[in-house]
């Protein structure tokens, strides 16, 4: 019989697995950032080269990549926080031009990281930062592009 310590234990595991899944109803669709900006180790994949694995011809049923069921462990075991259902559905990331996420090791903070240069100071991402700053109550670390310099912050507590 599991103990009460283990059995809470992997009630705490599922419940960080559920805050990471994608909301029903969204889908990455056209959306090919998280396989483009970031670098993946495991497919030898730099930062803003898109990855070998995208279809050529991009899916609105957000599977875009050739090889989805056996994507290394980086890659599935990330979700942006708009897959997640955090702001509104024009705030894609491909839409507004900024990625969110809350992977930052500063506590209470989240990240957004612009897709091209410029693209943090559009209206649209300001809005989208903004939009998911207040739906959590936390504050988000605009960062530069490609570097991901911190830049400024907007949300709780900065004026």
């Amino acid at each position: 019989m599991p103990s009460k310590k283990s059995k809470g234990r992997k009630l705490q595991l599922a419940a960080i697995k559920k805050a990471f899944e994608p909301v029903k109803g969204r889908n990455c669709g056209s959306c090919t950032v998280c396989c483009t900006y970031f670098s993946i180790e495991a497919l030898k994949k730099p930062p803003l080269v898109p990855c070998s694995k995208l279809k050529d011809e991009i899916c609105d049923d957000g599977l875009n990549c050739t090889d989805y069921a056996n994507r290394p462990k980086p890659a599935c075991g990330y979700t942006c926080m708009w897959i997640r259902g955090y702001g509104a559905e024009e705030d894609r990331p491909d839409l507004v031009g900024v990625v969110l996420d809350d992977v930052l090791p500063i506590e209470n903070a989240l990240r957004a990281i612009p897709t091209s240069e410029g693209a943090q100071d559009t209206h649209e991402a300001r809005l989208a930062v903004e939009r998911v700053s207040r739906e959590r109550n936390q504050t988000v670390l605009v960062c530069s592009y490609p570097e991901r310099y911190p830049m400024r912050l907007i949300g709780r507590g900065v004026e």
